[in-house]
């Protein structure tokens, strides 16, 4: 018998609507890592050089003797490149490249030092032409939302030179913008940028670009809209803005059509997404140098938990700078009604609610820290066991074998009768393979080792805190806290945990919310259900609405609360 690896299922299943399959040419490995060609030209930074190969490539492949030195396609992937990435991106913004410029001289006098045979000037300027065409028409469909039109996949090495903007896998369909700020971590401030969105009733159509178009595509600026009052949506773990796509729809219009009079921000987290590269050991030490993220687990102490504290501050940091960005001060705050979120993100929701605030209203759905890990509990020591396989993977340095490891244990290993993503949805959920399958491919996008440690970092973070400590309860805000019932799974058990903790909170003003035949991903689930519920729960009676300039005078005592 042939013993063979792991190895990628060929042909691949069909890619849901918004995602794009690599040519298998072109990646290595379980997971596309590029092949080494292409992480070459992304690692280089070098717009010049990654058109100028482009162009070579492109001519070689006119000629015929592109394979099977290079696949097919390889000048257009490289052209991609040019463009998709960080680094490549700002090289090209400075050389605002044209027809004629110093890549296709210096792509004319490579081709000539090869030797090549059949190259002329005219061939030339051909594959140039045609490598500014795809580079500008990428550009224009990243950053200014214009029609994807016959792009089909577009290559980008994450892991290499990480991109602002989704490339492969489906986008928001509301404006996307970046926001430059600094969160204070326990090591110092950290600067962080991230993307984010506003949505709204009005859905924007996307344009058209030329394909001769050689102006760069313009900075978006944000808007508010005039009236509707704010709901701030907060993603789960390694997840990314577009988590909110089925529910975001039910929050800004009412079921019979009519604008709610909400608009929706949402923002992509530290350590996932496309937020820049931050390693968890510039927010806080890794180990801990006090407390204790490991047995015997005698209760929560704040100063163990650097990353989650981190995301913390870095929502409210976000809101006042946007709301800076937009020209006032306190704006965002004076008008924001809730927060809500699902897993981390109603975890991090919880810990808002403990400072109330500019947050009057919380919503967390299946959120993760529910369970009691301080007893000899068989689930309590399940997730003390959890803990012991996830702490040395932490730091773990990284190698050639990083990214396929990684996906290995986060989407296959089973813990101990379900993996991971099978916990994400009840099991009759008719999509589900679908979504485990799409959550995978947003990953391979964004795979980085600053993105792998930082996973693991928030699930041990995750996993030794407890909201069931009475001294972490002190809620300020209003909060409706929510779970299916079909969210129950051995150790976690997230519904019990959360009606046990439901009950605890005497002194909280809020409600529940456990819908029959739900699981964990109640924003995809139930988008229309949790949408009502959301809506009914923040349109009660609040005090009316402070004042933008009063907010932004307290804004620094709040921050104080974090420190």
């Amino acid at each position: 018998m042939r013993v063979r690896g792991v190895e990628q299922p060929v042909p691949l299943d069909e890619p849901a609507v918004g995602y794009f399959a690599p040519p298998p040419a072109f990646v290595v490995g379980n997971e596309w890592r590029l092949i080494q060609g292409l992480r070459d030209a992304a690692m280089s930074g070098s717009a010049l050089m990654t058109l100028t190969d482009a162009v070579v490539a492109q001519v070689r492949e006119a000629l015929g003797v592109g394979a099977p030195l290079a696949p097919q396609g390889l000048g257009m992937a490289l052209a991609d490149l040019a463009v998709t990435g960080r680094m490549n991106y700002s090289s090209f913004v400075g050389l605002a490249p044209q027809d004629g410029g110093q890549f296709e001289t210096d792509a004319a006098a490579k081709l000539a030092a090869s030797g090549l045979a059949g190259v002329t000037p005219r061939l030339v300027r051909k594959a140039a032409t045609e490598v500014l065409d795809r580079a500008y028409q990428v550009a224009w469909y990243l950053r200014a939302q214009t029609s994807r039109e016959k792009l089909g996949w577009i290559a980008v090495s994450g892991e290499d030179d990480l991109p602002h903007r989704p490339v492969n896998v489906p986008r928001t369909p509301y404006p996307q913008h970046d926001l430059y700020f600094t969160v204070p971590g326990d090591r110092g401030e950290v600067v962080v940028q991230t993307r984010y969105a506003i949505a709204t009733a009005d859905v924007p159509d996307e344009a058209v670009v030329t394909l001769r178009q050689r102006d760069l595509p313009p900075v978006l600026e944000p808007e508010l809209p005039k009236r509707d009052k704010l709901i701030l949506f907060i993603n789960g773990s390694d997840s990314r803005l577009e988590e909110a796509a089925d529910l975001v729809p039910k929050l800004v219009r009412l079921p019979d059509g009519r604008p709610s009079g909400y608009a929706v921000i949402t923002v992509d987290l530290p350590g996932s997404g496309y937020v820049n590269l931050i390693d968890h050991t510039e927010v806080g030490a890794w180990p801990p140098t006090t407390g204790q993220l490991v047995p015997p687990f005698k209760g929560t102490n704040e100063a163990t938990f650097s990353v989650l504290k981190f995301m913390e501050r870095f929502i409210g940091r976000f809101v006042a700078t946007l709301s800076t960005r937009l020209g006032q001060p306190g704006l965002v705050e004076s008008r924001l009604v809730a927060v809500i979120g699902g897993s981390l993100g109603g975890n991090l929701g919880l810990r808002l609610a403990r400072h109330g605030s500019w947050v009057p209203n919380v919503v967390a759905w299946s959120p993760g820290s529910v369970w009691y890990i301080a007893s000899v509990s068989p689930e309590a020591l399940a997730i003390q066991f959890g803990t012991t396989q996830a702490a040395p993977r932490v730091g773990e340095a990284e190698s050639g074998n990083s990214r396929d490891a990684f996906f290995a244990n986060a989407f296959d290993q089973k813990i101990p009768d379900k993996t991971q993503p099978e916990l994400w949805y009840r099991d009759d959920f008719p999509p589900k393979g679908q979504y485990i399958n799409n959550a995978r491919w947003d990953r391979r996008e964004t795979y980085t080792q600053q993105y792998r440690r930082w996973h693991w970092r928030v699930s041990l973070e995750e996993l030794v805190w407890s909201w069931q400590f009475p001294q972490v309860q002190d809620f300020k805000s209003r909060v409706l806290l929510a779970a299916g019932t079909s969210d129950d799974v051995f150790p976690a058990k997230i519904c019990s945990n959360c009606q046990k903790l439901a009950s605890q909170l005497t002194a909280t003003d809020g409600d529940t919310y456990f819908p029959e035949h739900t699981g964990h991903s109640m924003h995809a689930e139930r988008p229309k259900a949790l949408a009502a519920k959301i809506l009914e729960f923040i349109a009660e009676p609040l005090p009316p609405p402070p004042d933008p300039a009063v907010v932004a005078a307290s804004l620094p005592a709040w921050e104080l609360l974090l420190s």
